[in-house]
């Protein structure tokens, strides 16, 4: 693997450390009965103007993705996405369609799940392939000497495949860990992006 492109993925695991979510406007809560008085004047308006309407697009078939961390579009196969779990699981991709029915369940060759947090999809060392990187980047008690972001061939997406589960994998080609230590510390990271070039 080239420096530079060891180099990009750590800046962007850094940047997404670094990132924190806006928190949603909270109501306020009367001190006296401690009941919701919900946001006023600015604050009401700021909150509408904000938000909309959450739309369902689909619900996941497969009961066992339990805690969906990561979620990105396949390169390789038209109209399926991939998934997994937080911490917890094992190193299991799912992948569903744009619907949420599962396409199957594959195992990562050679991987670990500490706290997986999410996935990203991108070229390789392979020209014309596309890679799929797994990021073993959480750490909420930052305790963690060097985080681990797996790389693995995409696999292809038959529909016979939608018929493995937990009990039936299908196993991915063998995965290859890119292992990487924070210049300043060690940080908890939530979010993982791959440079659709390099």
């Amino acid at each position: 693997m080239s420096n530079s492109l060891l180099l990009s993925l750590l800046v962007l695991v850094v940047i997404a450390s670094s990132c924190r979510s806006a928190s949603p406007p909270q109501d306020h809560l009367s001190p006296v009965t401690g009941k919701s008085k919900g946001p006023t004047g600015n604050d009401a308006r700021r909150q509408q103007d904000a938000y909309e309407t959450p739309i369902v697009v689909a619900w996941l078939e497969d009961q066992a993705i339990s805690e969906s961390s990561g979620l990105v579009a396949s390169q390789r196969n038209p109209g399926v996405l991939w998934t997994h779990n937080d911490s917890g699981d094992g190193p299991f991709l799912y992948a569903l369609d744009e619907q949420g029915q599962r396409r199957g369940v594959w195992r990562v060759s050679g991987a670990e799940a500490f706290d997986w947090e999410d996935i990203g999809v991108g070229p390789g060392p392979q020209p014309g392939k596309s890679y799929l990187y797994v990021g073993d980047i959480g750490d909420n008690e930052e305790a963690r000497r060097q985080i681990t972001i797996y790389r693995v061939p995409e696999p292809e997406v038959t529909p016979a495949d939608a018929k493995s589960g937990r009990k039936s994998l299908r196993v991915t080609e063998p995965a290859e860990p890119i292992r990487l230590q924070y210049p300043d510390g060690r940080h908890d990271a939530e979010a993982l992006l791959v440079h659709h070039v390099t």
